[in-house]
């Protein structure tokens, strides 16, 4: 029994930053993919607008969606699979625990499955609003080029590891 519950803390100990950071390596790839892809199809002139500090505002806004997107989907979802507000612990414990409980929001019921993809339309949509009206605020495109510009980045850069849990993983190793 020790050992199970070992590997279990090990698993979640494990999973749980390398979810992460497979997230945001993906993105960062992802996102200067779009970038070029952007410079070589929508206008000529965008090419020599953009630059790394460009990059670089477009994947902090990326991390923030993410972060918003996990904590609001996750303590949704937990609050309805437990919908016991009046303990204070209980909640404050689920709010610190929001990254760990994120990854094992399991794929196989249907409030985990539309819990996930509630968290990627919520980053996909978070990630256009923010790259067409912030980080694309200062290039010089029309609108409709803009648009397309920021739905370029949206599709490259949304966070389809989202999708994804490893609740089937922790539990392998947790038995």
């Amino acid at each position: 029994m020790s050992n199970s519950i070992g590997n279990l803390i090990l698993c979640i100990i494990l999973a749980v930053p390398l979810y992460y950071f497979l997230v945001l390596i993906t993105a960062y790839i992802t996102g200067h993919a779009a970038f070029k892809i952007i410079g070589s199809t929508v206008g000529k002139g965008v090419k020599s607008q953009i630059n790394r500090q460009l990059i670089q505002r477009s994947f902090n806004f990326f991390i923030l969606t993410c972060i918003i997107s996990v904590f609001c989907i996750t303590l949704i979802y937990s609050l309805l699979v437990n919908a016991d507000l009046s303990d204070f612990s209980q909640l404050s414990f689920r709010i610190i625990s929001i990254p760990f409980l994120f990854i094992y929001i399991p794929l196989n019921e249907t409030l985990g499955a539309v819990a996930r993809t509630a968290s990627a339309v919520i980053s996909a949509l978070s990630i256009f609003i923010f790259n067409y009206f912030v980080v694309l605020k200062k290039i010089t495109l029309p609108k409709k080029e803009k648009l397309i510009s920021a739905l370029i980045i949206t599709a490259c850069t949304s966070p389809y590891l989202f999708l994804f849990s490893c609740h089937g993983i922790i539990e392998f190793f947790g038995s």
